[in-house]
């Protein structure tokens, strides 16, 4: 049985068996200016969350741009339950590909940027100060609506990406907010002149924008 309430803007779902088990949070970007994409080869191009679409990640036209996605996610609803954690995981959707050959993959790496950003912008795209979260190879099996892109049942499964011991330090740490940045590799070290986009795209509905799903033990 699960019994969903609101946290401080955050999702939460308690996981119960006759008794209290578990507590799942799951933080998604709070408003439009917390998520956007940008190109990592102009600083001055980068696009909010407000009205967008989606996010694209690669060169989205013959333009060599190595756009890339800015996540922001807020964690204050879990310092004051650092001690509890048991799990946490990043969860993407991937939504569409571009690519010549039906049968390529996308090579996406996941970053976490070190510096605090108040503030996304093309700058935030392109800085160097990050580390490597995850990488994972995307396939045309993994995106969303694979079977019918104008389907709308529900979404195939995520990918996740175990973070724990990441989350474990940036809450132990009293840091209130961590920034991740998702791009394209593989697009990032070609250029482009096909003349159509290369590339995947992130979502931005409420269900299937990326977000951070943690457990919590019992207290």
């Amino acid at each position: 049985m699960k019994r969903n309430f609101l946290i401080n803007g955050a999702a939460a779902v308690l996981l119960m068996a006759g008794t209290l088990q578990a507590e799942e949070v799951i933080i998604r970007p709070e408003t439009p200016a917390d998520y956007g994409s940008g190109a990592s080869a102009r600083q001055d191009f980068y696009i909010p969350g407000e009205g967008a679409k989606e996010m694209f990640i690669g060169h989205p036209n013959r333009n060599t741009r190595g756009d890339r996605a800015l996540i922001r996610f807020n964690l204050e609803p879990l310092l004051l339950k650092a001690s509890l954690l048991k799990k946490a995981e990043i969860v993407l959707y991937f939504e569409r590909m571009y690519s010549q050959d039906p049968e390529e993959s996308r090579h996406i790496v996941i970053e976490r940027l070190l510096d605090p950003v108040e503030e996304l912008s093309g700058a935030t795209v392109s800085s160097r100060n990050a580390e490597v979260v995850a990488e994972y190879d995307v396939k045309r099996d993994d995106l969303i609506f694979r079977d019918n892109p104008s389907s709308q049942a529900r979404p195939s499964d995520p990918a996740r990406f175990d973070i724990t011991e990441l989350l474990k330090k940036e809450l132990d740490a009293g840091t209130s907010t961590m920034t991740i940045r998702i791009s394209d590799t593989r697009a990032e070290a070609e250029p482009n002149d096909t003349g159509a986009g290369i590339g995947i795209t992130l979502p931005v509905s409420p269900e299937t924008i990326p977000q951070l799903h943690v457990e919590l033990n019992n207290p």
